[in-house]
Parts: structure tokens; sequence; C-alpha cells
């Protein structure tokens, strides 16, 4: 017989769980890349129990500034990273994916040169990187539409050299330009 947390049935671990990985999670926004919570990196059996958990109830939160992105790949780079551990453990199926909630905010003025570096970090991590494109897009400001666009056109390119996609996206940026000054 387990003594300790794992003596306790398996509801209230999961009610100690949710309370000290998802509630205190779910109160910031990540200023560094995201990491499993110590106390789940304690013994496989919390790992197992509580990763899903973390993963599928908690809200990853960014701010995006000036439009600039780069820092975002890799935040969702080490995200994929957790999640292949998880599956894994049998925590979460790929089915889960979907569920996974992200939320990014942004401020700042549109910046083209912070935009294009973003997707080229975010074009250059190739497909183990996650970017939500599109939901409830028609809700967003138009400098917002143009950000999740230029991500849009790049994956649309996979395959082909980050030359011809940097070329592509100068030459829809003359476009975008000549229709709002922000992004010139």
């Amino acid at each position: 017989m387990s003594s300790g947390l794992f003596g306790l049935p398996a509801e209230l671990r999961k009610r100690i769980w949710r309370l000290a990985v998802v509630d205190a999670f779910n109160s910031t926004t990540l200023q560094a890349l995201p990491r499993v919570p110590g106390i789940i990196r304690t013994c496989q059996q919390s790992r197992r129990e509580a990763i899903g958990m973390w993963l599928l109830e908690s809200t990853f939160k960014h701010n995006i500034q000036d439009y600039d992105a780069t820092w975002l790949c890799a935040h969702y780079k080490a995200i994929a990273t957790i999640i292949s551990s998880a599956e894994k453990l049998g925590a979460i199926s790929e089915t889960h994916y979907n569920s996974i909630k992200m939320m990014v905010s942004h401020s700042g003025a549109p910046n083209w040169r912070n935009l294009l570096k973003s997707v080229e970090a975010y074009y250059r991590d190739g497909e183990g990187t996650m970017f939500l494109t599109g939901k409830r897009l028609d809700e967003k400001p138009a400098e917002l539409k143009v950000f999740v666009a230029a991500f849009v056109l790049a994956k649309s390119m996979r395959g082909k050299p980050w030359v011809e996609v940097a070329q592509a996206l100068e030459s829809w940026h003359v476009a975008i330009a000549a229709m709002d000054d922000a992004w010139s």
C-alpha cells in the first residue's frame, strides 16, 4: 500500500494536481520557454498523472511585441517536445492536440522586419512547430490578419528554399503596404 500523496484516492490526487499545476500556471504570461512544473517532474507516477492535465487544462499565454514572434516559435517547439513526452507516457494522444489552449496577445505597431524575421524562424523550424492560425480570424484587427496570413503563406510554401518564400513575402509586402501605411 502506498503512503503519502499516492496513498490518496485518484480523484483527490487529481484535485491536488489541478491546484498545483493548472491554477498556478494559468495566472502568468510566459516570459521564458515553457517548462513542465517541478512537481510533475518528481517521479514517473506524478508525471503520468499530471502532465496531461497540465497540457490540456492550462492556457499557454504569450504576448507579441511589435509583431516579433521569433521567441514564440521556440515556445511552440518546447511545448511540442513536452507533448511528445506526454504522448509516450500515454497521458495524451494526437487527438488532444487541438485541445491545448494557446492565447496570443499583441502590442505595439506593425513592423514588417520583425514579422519577416518571425516567419523565417517558424519556417526554418520545420513541421515540429505548432502555430495556431486563423481561429476566429474575422474578429481580429486588420494588422493581425496580415500577421497570420504571412505564416499561412509560408506554411503553404513548405519545402521550397527560404529565399523563394522571402521573395514571395516581399512581393506580398508591397501590396499590403499599398493598402495599409502601417506596414510600409
